[in-house]
Order: C-alpha cells, then structure tokens, then sequence
C-alpha cells in the first residue's frame, strides 16, 4: 500500500510517497551551498542508491544513512529524492526561486498566477512566490494526474464519486482502488484520501479555479463545490468546501449536505 505523507521533518515541509511496510526517509538537512544542494539524511534501504532529481547521487551506509551535495539545483526550490522504495520532494533552503528565498523553517508558498498589474504595489506587481511549472499537471496515464508544483496526486475524474455528504465523501475515497474510477496505478484501498481545505487551494489558477488547461475531467455540475476534509473550527458540524472546477469560492458547509468527491494521495 502506498500512502502519501505531508509532514515537516528538521524544518522543511516534505511530501512523501510511503509505502506501508518500509521506513520513511528523514531529510535532517537541504540547503543550498557552494552553489550546490548538500542533503544529509537517513532511514534509506540499506545499499540503496539514493537519487536526487531522478540521477544517482550516492549509496546509503548499512544504517541507512546518506550524505551527498549535487550541483542540480531545482528551478523551484523543490527537490525530488528517492531511494528506490520512498520518494520525497523537499524544499532547498537558502534557494531562491521567482525572488522568494527559501528558510529552512518554512514551507514555499505558490505564487497566484495573477501577472497583470492593477495597482502599483499589487500582487500583478510584485508576482511573488514560486511560479507554476508548465505544465502545472502530469497526466499519469494510468487514472491519476501529479501537480508538479506541489507533488500531490491527484484522481484524474472529477465526476467518478460524485456527491455524498461529509463522512460519506471520507468513507467512498478510503475505498478508491486500482480497478475504480478509470485507475490502473496499484493503488489499494486506504491509499486514497479526501484532501484538505489547502490542498484544494493549491490547485487554483489566480484564486479562481483550476488553470484553464488543466486535464482533470470535470464533473457534470461544475458549479458544485467539493468537500475537503477540514472541519470549520468554530463549528464543527460543518466542513470547508472549495468550488474547484469552476471560480475558486470556498465556503462552509454543513457535514449532511452533499457536495463533490474527489480523492489525493
């Protein structure tokens, strides 16, 4: 079973794609020296070349551990390491990517993608944070699709498991597997869940929708809204919902109406 994991490790906020049996990798340091990355780190198969950026970089000690600085320095501070078994995309602090450097004690934000200038000083003005790559989605071929901004996985069918309300929307992504919803990754029951109120927003063009060209297939009512996990904490009865496929709008929702599923790993 493979599960993904959004966890701060040493100070930077990782990804990670875990299968259930193996040990997770732990990124102690990345940062950017002498013009290189320098990652230390453990918790590797013993043996195992360690890749950073898809090339062979080093070889795990027999404690797992590993140690290595590479001149492949990503264009937008995020990383991807992997020993074979686990697969992280890491932030590189100390990198400076669309004029945001990045600290060790912080997670990159994503810039809006607004590029015209409404007012001096306006976000069309500075335009900060780390620009989309292009393209923004990967279409996997096998049912999902990866945001390469922020290496979450996504299910590629937005109409699939249609609407539910709040728990039923939780319990019908848990059960999401290879063999439903046009999946052919080898994913198993569990793999799947109901993103967060952030993770939603991570996916919006400007604040206002998916970008034009994304690949997901929407739904039939793209004016409907989708559940995020997330409960409202002022009252828990209702639960964040982001109108992905259409404008953006998030609101709240109470945990009995039905809204849109869909499912991340």
């Amino acid at each position: 079973m493979e599960k993904t994991l959004r966890v701060s490790i040493g100070g930077l906020v990782i990804f990670l794609l875990l299968p259930s049996s193996a040990r997770a990798l732990e990124v102690g340091l990345a940062r950017l020296q002498d013009g290189g990355v320098r990652v230390m780190g453990k918790g590797a198969a013993t043996g195992s070349s360690i890749y950073w950026q898809e090339a062979a970089v080093a070889t795990s000690t027999g404690g797992g551990s590993f140690n290595f600085t590479s001149s492949n320095v990503p264009a937008t501070c995020v990383g991807k390491l992997s020993d074979g078994v686990t697969t992280l995309f890491i932030a590189v602090s100390g990198c400076t990517a669309s004029g945001v450097t990045v600290p060790s004690t912080v997670a990159l934000v994503a810039a809006t993608g607004q590029t015209t200038m409404y007012a001096i000083g306006d976000d069309g003005f500075h335009q900060k944070g780390v620009r989309s790559p292009n393209p923004r989605f990967t279409d996997n071929l096998d049912g999902t699709l990866t945001d390469n901004l922020t290496g979450l996985i996504w299910l590629k069918d937005g109409d699939c498991l249609g609407y539910a309300p709040w728990l039923g929307a939780l319990a019908a992504v848990d059960r999401l597997r290879d063999g439903l919803c046009g999946l052919s990754d080898g994913s198993v029951a569990g793999s799947w869940r109901l993103p967060n109120r952030n993770e939603l927003l991570s996916v919006l063009h400007n604040g206002a929708g998916l970008p034009i060209d994304h690949p997901f297939i929407p739904p039939q009512d793209d004016e409907r809204s989708n559940w995020s996990s997330t409960t409202y904490p002022y009252i828990s009865s209702t639960a964040w919902t982001v109108r992905i496929f259409q404008d953006g709008y998030q609101d709240r929702s109470v945990k009995s109406d039905v809204n849109l599923v869909i499912g991340v790993r």
